[in-house]
């Protein structure tokens, strides 16, 4: 009997991490199936999913994006604010998006979001500052330069761990 192998730490990127994404999107498609309320909830959904993406082996925090005028999801949705699961290696996870696929962050906010504008990027719970903005006339993500530097230290530091 061969002994149980560990699973790799990437995993999460893989196999595992579109099965718990397809998981909560299942959840917002029978909602939205059945005439519900489908984007309500989303702040608890992307607790939930970056727990599990974390339970796999992911590292990230919830993001919150926002603007001052009404962000248009591709789900159909309206939003002042919408709560998404951001993993350290760059993806988002947003179990609203309807191709239930985790995006790099530029991508992500270019697919899901009609008409993008005045959006702010933040990490959840910190005020202080925004950590990117999307830059409507160069259709691009401009981040923060703190957080820039994190992130790249943190995507290093997971590339040798692995």
């Amino acid at each position: 009997m061969k002994p149980a192998r560990e699973p790799a730490k990437e995993s999460y990127t893989g196999v595992l991490a579109a099965d718990i994404l397809r998981k909560y999107n299942g959840i917002v498609e029978r909602r939205r199936a059945a005439g519900k309320c489908f984007f309500n909830g989303c702040q608890q959904r992307a607790v939930g999913l970056l727990d599990e993406l974390k339970g796999a082996g992911a590292d990230g925090f919830v993001m919150v994006v926002n603007s001052i005028d009404c962000l248009v999801h591709e789900s159909g949705a309206f939003f002042h604010f919408h709560h998404v699961a951001f993993t350290w290696d760059g993806l988002v996870f947003d179990p609203n998006y309807s191709k239930a696929r985790p995006l790099p962050l530029e991508d992500y906010i270019r697919e899901a979001y009609s008409f993008p504008s005045n959006i702010l990027i933040w990490k959840r719970g910190c005020k202080a500052r925004p950590i990117g903005r999307y830059d409507e006339t160069a259709h691009r993500v401009r981040l923060d330069a703190d957080f820039a530097e994190e992130l790249s230290q943190r995507r290093l530091s997971y590339k040798l761990s692995v």
